[in-house]
């Protein structure tokens, strides 16, 4: 979206592809989480199709786990109501974000093993926040 980009670089954002092969947007994350710094990231790696919870793609929760940071799960409720993929700018709705309590990596040896439980207890607590798990969200 024209403009959007401006924007999203003056408020310091970047996009981070943990999971693909170019490690510049990870050796970003690592350098602010190391110097204190919050990094948020969308688990899902991209907006939801239909308004359900998709699928967790683990490069955020073994990052987590491999510099020993917690995570606070955060669950937005209307953002898919209001500003569905396809729209160019979002319609007016309520949105109503739900911070849950932080997680901290599990102390597994494996880092695979502890992120697949982390991304397991963030994914729960999200889920927890929403109207209904299984289904789009209100007001579709």
């Amino acid at each position: 979206i024209p403009g959007f980009s401006w924007l999203i670089r003056r408020l310091r954002a970047f996009p981070v592809q943990i999971d693909s092969a170019e490690p510049r947007s990870t050796r970003e994350a690592v350098r602010l989480l190391q110097s204190g710094q919050a990094v948020m990231i969308f688990p899902e790696g991209g907006r939801t199709p239909d308004g359900r919870l998709q699928r967790f793609r683990p490069g955020a929760f073994r990052l987590a786990c491999s510099l020993k940071v917690p995570v606070l799960p955060v669950t937005i409720v209307g953002g898919h109501a209001s500003w569905p993929p396809g729209r160019m700018l979002p319609r007016p709705g309520r949105l109503r974000i739900i911070y849950h309590p932080i997680v901290s990596p599990p102390p597994e040896a494996d880092p695979r093993a502890a992120a697949r439980i982390l991304a397991t207890e963030v994914r729960n607590a999200i889920a927890a926040g929403l109207p209904d798990a299984d289904q789009p969200e209100a007001g579709e």
